[in-house]
This record gives structure tokens, C-alpha cells and sequence, in this order.
């Protein structure tokens, strides 16, 4: 027997070269699947749906419970759904309401995970990647309610999960094979990169591309490193609009997600397009409406201040170190998780994985075994861009000359103060209380405020636009 109504649902991939025939009550009819009525023939079209109704034939996709013995449309029919991608490791959504309950300590893994440099044959191009090696006495078995947490990005914004340990350790062991994979091709990867990257950093932030900058960051590191040092030597005044662009760019998206473009963002936010020439005006508009508690340290009957504004830039070019010299690192949350001895939390980001929150940054800056390489080469972008400076003022003028303001020199030798000053205070311990804190717009008056970054939930709505 033939059920007319399967007839409907056909599709090309399944219909032979020729349209096949069938009898149905005494006629014949030529048999197309679904769109392929050639519409230059006069021929007559049928729905079989509506002939097997009107024929009382009863569908085999009518519900058992229907009375009216109409038949229903398969599934196949069915209006297509948007259906969100599912992430590769199995974390688990944190629902409004559960209890932040910390992962056991010392957490059972199986493994470590130490920093290792490697170098191209040059030597003018190095990066860290990290060596997992085996712990001397593993566990026997994993806790089955064992688990990591942090956030994820999930629908564009940050959204606070648990992963499983076996889940982690499943990571590492893509994480050894890619990191093994670097070392025996290193060279390769830097020849390939240099001839084939499309990379344009400085016409990237005098268009405020912020989104394509953190694209490039994450798929094209060590030419972005690359250029990001030759800015430091040839154009610190760019290197100066990069990291505003970047502050920028952290808190509109810790606020908005990351649905909207940074530019039409930029737009709602300030009223007009981004401009290199408007960027330290609207940057100012933001940072002198701040609500931000400033961090000091009363030590031997000196009073140690460092402005929370000034952190956020620190934390900003930091991360841009840390994802050009330890790429490995950067994208992976398990990585950081065990290097951090604390949960990866991270911002939305447009065109990119993620960024890595405030709090998360800062650890990896102060006290971590990466600590030392990207305080160093930190320490060297802004020297190498406030020496540029100088040199540049004097040949343009006489040494004696008074000061400007708002001298791009000052700036960035305070910011290598103000990373001493970080350190200092992390050793007294004045920046625990600013342990889960994260630099926001507010979505109303546009002024900076803090947010707390495990308070991240899937039930909130993130508006796009500011």
C-alpha cells in the first residue's frame, strides 16, 4: 500500500535522476519531490497531503490521539528553529539561585602545568607555551560532583558555569598535543604567519575596530605582537589610542555583551562615530564620571594611591601581552584555571573567544608562574614607547621646553609605576576585596561602575545597545 502523504516529503537528495511514476486510484502521476516542479511544462500539480484527506486515506504521521483524523505534518516540515551551537566541553550552566559553593581543595588532577619557552631558530620571535606533565601521585579516581567554575560566553554574554574534572583533563591533553605541535613547527608557523597575515594594526585603531582587533589577537598572535612592539617604536601615540580602545571596548562589553558591533555600540554610547581625533574626549567623558573606589596603602607613614582607571589600562595592555607571548595559554579557561589556582572568569567578545575579566588578568599578572615574563615584557612596551617620545620631543624641540600636560611619555612611565604599585598592594593584600570586581558603563548614565563578575547569569538580559 502507498501512503500518498509520504510523497510530500521527499527531498533531492533521495528522488532518482528522472521524476518517478505511480498509480494512485486508476491514474498515474508523475512523482516530484518537493520544489522541483518544473514550471516551463503545462503539467497539473497535485498535493498529495490534500488528495490522501479528501480520499480519507489515513496519514502515518497523524497522531494516535487525534479525532479528527487529519494528517499532520511530519517533523521534517516543521518550521526550522535557530538552534544554539552546544559547547565542546560538557559545563553546566549555574542557574540563578545556586549556591556559589567552592570546588574541593586541593583539586584532584592529574596533571601540572608549567610555562615553557620556545624560540625560532632566529631567535628574534619566542613565545610560551604550557608543558603538562604527569603528577607524581594521581588520584585513583576523579570525584564524580567534582568541578571547576568560572563563566563561559553563552548566547554573547558571560554566563557563570561548573565544568568537571574529567572534562579539564580532557582539555589538557588537546592542550599538550597542541602545544607539542608548536614546538616541532614553530619556525613554520612564524615564516607562515609573516607571509601570509593580513594584519594592519595601526589602520585597525585608527578606525576603531576594536572587534577585529580581538579577532586578529587570538588568530594571529605573534604577528600581532610583532606589530604591537613596532607601535611601542614607531608609534607610541597609536599605542596609547590602542590600549583607550581596549578599556573601552572591555567595559561596553562587561555591560552590553557582545550581540552589538563596537563601533554602532560606540555610536549609542557617545552620540557619534569613533574617531581617533574625538577618542581622548570621549574617553574622558566615561573616566571623569566614574564611580570607582581607588585603592590605597598606608606603609611606613606613606600613603600608596592607585587609581582603579589606571589598573583597568594595566590590566588592558597585560592582556593583549599575555595573549601575543602565551597564545596557548590564553585561550585555554583550563590553563589559566590551574595556573591561577582560581576559576577563569572572561568578558563577551565580538569576533573573538572571549576576554579575560579584570579579576582573572590580575592574577595572571601578580601570582602566577607567567607573572614574571609578562610584567617584563609589559614593563619593556612602555619604556620602549615613553623613550620614543622623549626622543622625538627633543629633536622637535629644546630640552628646557615646558612639559605638555598631557605628555604620552608621563602616561605610560606611570603605568609602569602603577604595575609596581599592584604588586605592592597585592603583597599587603589590599586587592582581595577587589577579587570578583569588574569595570562596567552603567547602561543608564554612562558612567564607570563595578559590577561583580560572578554574578553572571543566563536568566539576565543583555540589551545591545547602549
Amino acid at each position: 500500500m502507498v501512503w500518498l502523504a509520504e510523497a510530500h516529503v521527499l527531498t533531492p537528495q533521495t528522488m532518482p535522476p528522472q521524476p518517478s511514476k505511480i498509480p494512485v486510484r486508476g491514474s498515474s502521476y508523475r512523482l516530484f519531490g518537493k520544489g522541483w516542479y518544473n514550471h516551463k511544462k503545462s503539467l497539473q500539480r497535485i498535493d498529495l497531503d490534500i488528495a490522501a484527506k479528501e480520499k480519507k486515506l489515513v496519514s502515518p504521521f497523524a497522531t494516535a490521539s487525534g479525532a479528527s483524523g487529519q494528517a499532520t505534518r511530519p517533523t521534517s516540515e516543521a518550521k526550522r528553529q535557530r538552534a544554539e551551537p552546544q559547547p565542546t566541553n560538557p559545563w553546566r550552566i549555574v542557574q540563578r539561585g545556586a549556591a556559589a559553593s567552592e570546588p574541593p581543595t586541593p583539586r584532584p588532577l592529574h596533571v601540572v602545568v608549567t610555562p615553557m619557552q620556545i624560540s625560532n631558530t632566529t631567535g628574534d620571535l619566542c613565545v610560551t607555551v604550557p608543558q603538562i606533565l604527569d603528577t607524581p601521585d594521581p588520584p585513583f579516581q576523579l570525584p564524580t560532583d567534582a568541578y571547576v567554575g568560572g563563566t563561559k560566553i553563552h548566547r554573547a554574554k558571560a554566563v557563570r558555569v561548573e565544568m568537571p574534572l574529567e572534562a579539564i583533563l580532557d582539555e589538557f591533553a588537546i592542550l599538550d598535543r597542541d602545544a607539542k605541535e608548536m614546538q616541532q613547527s614553530f619556525d613554520k608557523i612564524c615564516e607562515t604567519t609573516k607571509a601570509h597575515s593580513k594584519l594592519d594594526l595601526p589602520k585597525y585603531i585608527a578606525h576603531g575596530e576594536a572587534d577585529w582587533i580581538q579577532f586578529e589577537l587570538e588568530n594571529n598572535p605573534i604577528e600581532f605582537g610583532r606589530q604591537l612592539h613596532e607601535l611601542a617604536r614607531s608609534q607610541p601615540a597609536l599605542l596609547h589610542s590602542f590600549i583607550l580602545i581596549r578599556m573601552l571596548n572591555r567595559w561596553m562589553r562587561a555591560t552590553w555583551g557582545a550581540s552589538t558591533p563596537f563601533f554602532q555600540l560606540h555610536q549609542n554610547v557617545f552620540g557619534h562615530k569613533f574617531s581617533l581625533e574625538h577618542l581622548h574626549a570621549d574617553f574622558h567623558t566615561v573616566s571623569s564620571a566614574a564611580n570607582l573606589d581607588d585603592i590605597t596603602l598606608t606603609c611606613e607613614d606613606d600613603e600608596i594611591l592607585l587609581l582603579a582607571q589606571d589598573m583597568e589600562a594595566v590590566v588592558a595592555l597585560g592582556e593583549v601581552v599575555l595573549a601575543s607571548s602565551a597564545p596557548l595559554y590564553y585561550t585555554s579557561d583550563a590553563a589559566i584555571s590551574i595556573t591561577t589556582a582560581q576559576p577563569t572568569f572572561g568578558l563577551p567578545a565580538r569576533r573573538g573567544q572571549r576576554s579575560l575579566a579584570t579579576t582573572t588578568m590580575t592574577r595572571i599578572l601578580l601570582s602566577s608562574p607567567l607573572s614574571t615574563t609578562i610584567q617584563s615584557t609589559l614593563k619593556t612596551l612602555l619604556q620602549t614607547a615613553a623613550k620614543t617620545v622623549n626622543e622625538a620631543r627633543q629633536r622637535d624641540q629644546p630640552t628646557d621646553s615646558p612639559m605638555e600636560d598631557d605628555n604620552p611619555s608621563d602616561v605610560f612611565m606611570a603605568w609602569t609605576r602603577d604595575l609596581q604599585t599592584m604588586s605592592l598592594l597585592d603583597e599587603h593584600g589590599q586587592l582581595e576585596a577587589y577579587e570578583h570586581e569588574q569595570v562596567a558603563l552603567h547602561p543608564k548614565d554612562r558612567s564607570l561602575h563595578v559590577v561583580n563578575i560572578t554574578e553572571a547569569w543566563p536568566g539576565d538580559e543583555a540589551t545591545s545597545c547602549g
